[in-house]
């Protein structure tokens, strides 16, 4: 199973992410039982694509606004925020109305025909949970479930501090492969045949 992958399930959009959250959190795909892999699932997207090209600064911008869902195993041994934890289960992350805001530098280079493509050269991104986050996991301080419902609780009522610590490991491998993706897109049609999007 390639590492960074696009996927379909039932017809909903999955994408693989392969990260290890810094307190010490890793998940996996229950199938494959890979380290650090857990499913993205674009609930809502609402891929408000608010794209400018600017041509004179050679970058594009794009805003999209998506809710997503994850879900994998989690492994955690250290500190949230300032809280300890421990715990090895489930879990569940719910991000309603995740805002993303990419940007795009790029190049004008002539194709094999000497036409005009974009060549994108890096990407940078910024993000905001507007809405609302929701966490769940499973068998917390080994199964004690008061430290657990209080973890949970805790989590739930800082969503926007958790979101803003940890979010960024979550949407680096999706981030990156969006750009991969566009990218490769970009460079295979020629500017005049995609100027009007």
């Amino acid at each position: 199973m390639p590492r960074n992958s696009l996927y379909k399930s039932d017809g909903v959009p999955l994408i693989l992410i392969v990260s290890e959250l810094s307190f010490g959190v890793t998940s996996s795909l229950r199938e494959y039982e890979e380290k650090s892999l857990c499913v993205f699932r674009v609930q809502q997207c609402r891929v408000n694509i608010r794209s400018l090209v600017d041509l004179a600064k050679k970058q594009i911008q794009v805003i999209c606004h998506v809710s997503v869902y994850l879900k994998g195993k989690y492994k955690a041994s250290g500190k949230l925020l300032i809280l300890p934890i421990t715990g090895d289960g489930d879990t569940t992350i719910k991000l309603k109305n995740l805002r993303i805001q990419m940007i795009y530098p790029f190049n004008l280079v002539k194709n094999s025909e000497g036409k005009d493509v974009i060549d994108l050269s890096s990407y940078r991104y910024s993000y905001d949970v507007k809405d609302n986050a929701h966490f769940h996991m499973t068998n917390l301080f080994n199964g004690n479930k008061q430290l657990g419902d209080v973890m949970l609780t805790f989590m739930n009522q800082n969503w926007k501090a958790l979101t803003q610590e940890f979010g960024k490991p979550l949407l680096e491998i999706p981030m990156e492969m969006v750009y991969n993706t566009v990218k490769t897109y970009l460079k295979s049609q020629p500017l005049e045949d995609i100027a009007n999007l």
